[in-house]
């Protein structure tokens, strides 16, 4: 362990104590949760999974110190630089996520100035497919599917490579099916996963 003699005898004689060996416990869990979680989660979910799933009922900043100490970090999306960027002239579409024509498919988006675009208007038509927006502001209609969406890309896709198409859906699937829907822990669930919500809901 590289530690001197000199040292080692100085530290021996010297009682643990109990507060110490209780951080040293609970950072241990905490490394736990935050591999099971694949590295993603920060002190918020990291809490979560203390108090809803071992029953420990340790402080939020208990835990954000002892993860300071060990230098483990969740995953967490960068506030400073957004990617909607609106077209003024542009006219956006209706939104139809409330009312739907019968038999169409929709794809609902905001209003940024890729989706209200000429070139993305005719492929859109080009694949049958009507074109859907909510108003400015809106966090109802697509709020929580561009959660999911930038969720996947800071957590999976930005931290790993792939050398074809077929491992990239296997990834996808895998991260949506074993870990997405059935483990990770959402705020907008209350801090439980989305099966588990739905199953507290149904009860």
């Amino acid at each position: 362990m590289k530690v001197s003699t000199s040292s080692f005898y100085a530290w021996q004689p010297s009682p643990v104590r109990d507060r110490d060996l209780s951080d040293a416990v609970l950072t241990n869990a905490i490394v736990d949760i935050h591999w099971m979680s694949r590295r993603s989660n920060g002190s918020p979910r990291v809490h979560a999974e203390l108090r809803l799933g071992q029953d420990n009922s340790c402080s939020r900043e208990r835990v954000e110190r002892l993860m300071r100490e060990a230098g483990i970090q969740g995953i967490y999306r960068r506030k400073d630089w957004g990617c909607t960027r609106r077209d003024p002239a542009a006219e956006p579409a209706d939104d139809l996520v409330r009312q739907p024509p019968e038999g169409t498919t929709v794809t609902h988006s905001d209003h940024a100035s890729q989706y209200t675009s000429s070139t993305f208007g005719r492929r859109l038509r080009g694949a049958g497919l009507l074109g859907s927006m909510g108003s400015i502001g809106d966090c109802f209609d697509d709020g929580v599917a561009e959660s999911f969406f930038g969720t996947l890309q800071l957590e999976l896709l930005d931290a790993h490579r792939w050398t074809s198409r077929r491992h990239l859906a296997l990834a996808i699937f895998d991260w949506i099916e074993a870990w997405y829907n059935p483990k990770r822990r959402h705020s907008y669930c209350k801090m439980l996963s989305p099966i588990d919500y739905e199953t507290v809901s149904a009860t």
